[in-house]
């Protein structure tokens, strides 16, 4: 990683794990930039930004300073079990939840065909809570799959902890559901920080910013 002087001000409000959360997800390629052409999303949208925490797995740097922020956002939150939203959340939460010295759990998205046909993988008891760990909110839509899926086989859900909040609605829609959303990063002030640094221009933090707030204005 190259080597950058933070200002001890802390401007954009980040605390030092998390500035140096950023630039390792920028410098090792989770945090994507391309203003000419944009990268084509699922939704059939254009984004002059792309965030791919599934790239994660494969620096263990970047993988500690992504558990050190969750472990940040996650103190003084209690619960019982960890549990991961699967797919791409869960080499994060193993690693959280081992860090802390919390049991993991594992919500199935699909039915299993064979063998113990449980709707949840590891040891849990009704009325414990679990703590919801994922990589990545937008609006929150994946996250109440495996949230009733927890809630439905008895345990608490109240608090959900995330690498990066989009900032496109998910924390006021999970507050409208009795759920406080934690995220290590949020794209605002990623962005803000991105700029000061010099590794995104002022024109580019504003057409980045413009496209979260209208996916839709060309």
């Amino acid at each position: 990683m190259k080597d950058v002087i933070i200002t001890p001000e802390h401007p954009e409000g980040l605390s030092q794990t998390q500035e140096k959360l950023t630039l390792n997800l920028y410098d090792t390629g989770e945090v994507l930039f391309n203003f000419k052409d944009g990268f084509r999303l699922k939704s059939s949208l254009v984004s002059p930004l792309y965030i791919d925490l599934r790239r994660l797995q494969f620096f263990p740097d970047a993988m500690d300073d992504t558990v050190s922020a969750l472990v940040e956002q996650a103190r003084g939150l209690e619960y019982d079990r960890v549990a991961g939203v699967p797919q791409a959340a869960i080499p994060t939460a193993t690693l959280f939840a081992n860090r802390l010295r919390k049991p993991q759990i594992t919500p199935r998205m699909e039915a299993k065909s064979h063998g113990l046909t449980r709707p949840i993988d590891g040891v849990y008891f009704p009325g414990e809570t679990a703590l919801v760990i994922d990589d990545l909110v937008t609006t929150g839509g994946s996250k109440f799959e495996v949230i009733n899926v927890l809630r439905e086989n008895g345990l608490v859900v109240r608090d959900v902890v995330v690498v990066f909040d989009r900032q496109q609605g998910a924390e006021q829609m999970m507050l409208d559901r009795g759920l406080a959303l934690h995220s290590a990063l949020k794209i605002k002030p990623t962005l803000e920080f991105y700029s000061r640094l010099g590794r995104i221009s002022q024109d580019e933090l504003t057409r980045v910013t413009n496209y979260l707030a209208n996916p839709l204005l060309k």
